[in-house]
Parts: C-alpha cells; structure tokens; sequence
C-alpha cells in the first residue's frame, strides 16, 4: 500500500520515488496504478501534473513531477512521481499500434530508458 509505505512498515521502507504508468493525458481517470498513486496522493498531484505537462503522454517519455509538500504522500518520504505512458495495443485507445509489437518493443524501451534517466537525473 502505497499510501502507507513508511508507517507501515515501521520505518524501514521509504521511497523518494514512484513510478506511474500512467494514462495518455496524465489525469487521474482510469484504473490500476495510475487511479490508486492519485487516490493516496491527492488532489496536489493532478494540479501539479497539469501545471507542468501538457495532458498527452507520448510513449517513450518520462514526465517527472515533484509532489506538493500538502500531498499526503509526502508524509510517506515521497517527493516525486515518474510518469510514463507506454506503448498501446488497444485500439480503443490513442495511438494504437495496430499489433505491431516490434514498434511497441522500442517504444517500451525507449519508455524504460526515459523513466531510468529521469530518475538518475533527480538524484
């Protein structure tokens, strides 16, 4: 549980970073990872998403946001949400790749790369 990392656990895990798979227009709609990192970090974490990223999540990119100190993840020793969109086979959803996983292999290496050099970027 993501929202009680730290407490939880009696003080033995923190994480400064979260990664996100989030959705191609970076809102806190939709289900999985992407609704439940909204969910605990609050309303802050949308604002400040918004505020920073224009809402359309290209694939292979990351798109790092500094929570806000009135997040209740940061209570947690959270300080920064990684998200990244990967590749998409759904054709119900932007950017379909119609089947062709050799494009969505190097789209969720360069998703992988991004988020790696994102991270080491922020240390």
């Amino acid at each position: 549980d993501i929202a009680r990392l730290w407490s939880s656990s009696g003080g033995k895990w923190r994480a400064r970073f979260v990664a996100n798979t989030a959705n191609a227009k970076l809102s806190p709609k939709g289900s999985g990872v992407n609704r439940a990192l909204h969910l605990a970090a609050g309303p802050a974490l949308a604002e400040a998403t918004k505020a920073r990223w224009a809402p359309c999540a290209k694939s292979g990119a990351a798109y790092p946001v500094q929570l806000p100190e009135e997040s209740s993840l940061r209570s947690e020793g959270v300080e920064w949400i990684l998200h990244v969109n990967g590749p998409n086979m759904n054709p119900q959803r932007p950017a379909c790749l119609d089947g062709d996983y050799t494009k969505g292999r190097e789209q969720l290496r360069s998703t992988y790369t991004a988020l790696f050099a994102s991270f080491l970027e922020l240390l």
